[in-house]
């Protein structure tokens, strides 16, 4: 009985100082978070308006949409040359009892003034290639080391193909493999887990590589018209 009550206490104090480790790690993550935004002339906001989420929910971005408690969180924004910056943390759960569970995101997005078509440019998976031998294929390209290691989905094939031409194959190539998504206003990158403040100048870069890519043709058949 004894033993068991000290096993009881032990997990009991394992428990506490997980939360309090975990809580002071969240603290410095978001200081840096903070020192971050003030050197690049951004905004930091710790908490969100619950409605922020339904900007890209509507533009059928992922994960936004899905499961339940739904949370936008220590958001980074502001405008930086021609890109309007949101940088944020995303989480939602699924499951309940014992099956609960909360996911998290790291997002980097850059408003632009293009209304690209809905693309998807993912790192293939073991599921893609099986379901590319069912016959569900994705959009493939001349360049097979760029096919093997990214999936590329859309309504518009055209503007895949327009978009993602040899340079920015190449390009793509020489990052680390990403989530990017595009659509309407709006270029995207999502990870599973969380972005420090370390990762953000790279990921920001990337993004800026992408966009400084897109032809000017392209440009000019996206442009969002100015409102009246």
């Amino acid at each position: 009985m004894e033993a068991q009550w000290l096993i009881f206490v032990a997990f009991i104090v394992i428990a506490i100082v997980a939360a309090v480790a975990s809580h002071f790690a969240a603290q410095k993550r978001r200081k840096g978070l903070e020192e971050f935004a003030r050197r690049m002339g951004l905004h930091f906001q710790p908490d969100v308006a619950d409605d922020f989420p339904y900007l890209f929910e509507a533009l059928g971005l992922t994960p936004f949409g899905q499961g339940r408690s739904r949370r936008a969180y220590n958001l980074l924004h502001g405008q930086r040359g021609a890109v309007e910056w949101l940088l944020f943390d995303y989480q939602y759960t699924t499951g309940s009892g014992k099956n609960k569970r909360t996911v998290r995101y790291g997002v980097v997005a850059a408003r632009v003034p293009f209304d690209f078509p809905r693309t998807v440019i993912r790192p293939e998976g073991i599921f893609d290639k099986v379901a590319a031998m069912a016959g569900f294929d994705d959009i493939n390209f001349e360049s097979e080391a760029f096919s093997r290691r990214y999936h590329v989905s859309g309504g518009n094939r055209k503007f895949a193909y327009d978009l993602v031409h040899p340079q920015m194959m190449e390009y793509l190539l020489s990052l680390p493999a990403m989530h990017w998504q595009l659509a309407p206003g709006v270029v995207m990158i999502t990870q599973g887990g969380r972005y420090d403040a370390d990762h953000l100048p790279g990921l920001m870069a990337a993004m800026e590589g992408l966009l400084a890519r897109v032809p000017e043709f392209v440009r000019r058949e996206v442009a969002q018209v100015p409102r009246r």
